[in-house]
């Protein structure tokens, strides 16, 4: 990863002393109660207090909160674990953990104010993050849309639709928030391409006898020169054909999930992409990706790749995929949270 430039939002912090404890002297002075109500009702002498003694005064103590406690309350905002490990927000607050584990109490509030000083602290969570996620992180620019975001809500709801895209996602093993993705990015004014709705390259339609998918429902390859260019293709015909196109691009790339969207995109036959061919190809596949995370509706969505070409040859790959945007955003957003909750805990002013 190149080195991120931009600062954190917090580049000052609070100088904070590292006592444990702040101190409350709750002090009064109260009349003997040994004065005498004839004393009390004299007029004519002023009250003799010289005698009276002061109740001792009483120091309570009110310990703060440990640094473990501070950042245990913020990370309670996050979602730090899914069914594939820990998630990237998890691995920030890991971060931390990490580099206070070693420090004895009373001297990780002064540690921790160092670290939030560091100023390549951003790239130091980042590449500890990447190093220590249990699946690979991949990151892209965000395509921000609205039209595609409508188009979303208008596929979900069809119900025919979700029905064949549920059916035959699952009989091919592929990853059903990349095919509604396709087919929002490729609607026009809201309208589906029943005759083509994921936006496959025509080429797919005109294929040689080596093109094949595998599918997973009957454990058996299947051929798909039986599915040439018709206009008369109903829409679960076109929708199971844009799926096994999706697998078969899988195979065309080696098993590489990113790698697959140039075979949608450019058909089965590309070898070698012109530079704008490259530039076209990453966009479409960025817009892909956004579309993916807002079907999913998780920022961090994992993008689960199936591949196989027998029942002695396959694989699967996982992959979280998020923005850069949201990824330094987030990074962000937690160090000043922890930079907030260190001042206002402590009554540090940040300069």
């Amino acid at each position: 990863m190149n080195n991120y430039n931009g600062k954190h939002t917090a580049q000052n912090h609070p100088n904070v002393s590292n006592k444990g404890k702040a101190t409350i002297v709750l002090a009064g002075v109260l009349l003997a109660s040994s004065l005498s109500a004839h004393a009390l009702a004299k007029q004519d002498k002023e009250m003799d207090i010289k005698n009276i003694k002061p109740q001792k005064q009483i120091e309570s103590t009110i310990p703060l909160p440990e640094v473990s406690t501070i950042i245990d309350h913020i990370k309670a905002q996050y979602l730090l674990k899914d069914e594939h490990g820990p998630t990237f927000e998890g691995l920030i607050f890991d971060y931390f953990n990490k580099s206070l584990e070693n420090i004895a109490t009373d001297k990780q509030i002064d540690a921790l104010n160092q670290i939030l000083q560091d100023k390549d602290l951003i790239n130091k969570i980042y590449n500890y993050a990447i190093n220590n996620s249990n699946i690979p992180i991949t990151l892209f620019n965000s395509i921000d849309n609205q039209e595609v975001t409508n188009n979303i809500q208008i596929i979900k709801t069809n119900e025919q639709l979700m029905k064949y895209i549920k059916k035959y996602a699952n009989t091919y093993g592929e990853d059903e928030n990349k095919i509604i993705a396709l087919i929002a990015n490729n609607m026009n004014d809201g309208i589906i391409n029943n005759n083509n709705p994921l936006g496959i390259n025509n080429e797919w339609f005109t294929l040689g006898a080596k093109y094949s998918v595998y599918n997973y429902e009957l454990n058996t390859n299947q051929d798909l020169r039986n599915f040439k260019n018709n206009s008369k293709r109903s829409l679960e015909e076109a929708i199971l054909y844009g799926i096994m196109v999706c697998q078969s691009s899988i195979k065309q790339a080696n098993g590489n999930g990113f790698d697959s969207f140039a075979y949608i995109k450019y058909g089965p036959h590309i070898t070698k992409l012109t530079s704008e061919q490259k530039n076209d190809l990453e966009s479409y596949r960025n817009e892909i990706l956004t579309t993916m995370t807002k079907c999913s509706r998780i920022t961090s969505p994992v993008f689960i790749t199936n591949y196989t070409l027998s029942l002695s040859n396959s694989h699967q790959t996982m992959e979280r995929i998020q923005s850069e945007e949201y990824t330094f955003n987030i990074i962000n957003r937690i160090i000043t949270e922890l930079n907030v909750s260190l001042s206002n805990t402590y009554g540090k002013t940040l300069n």
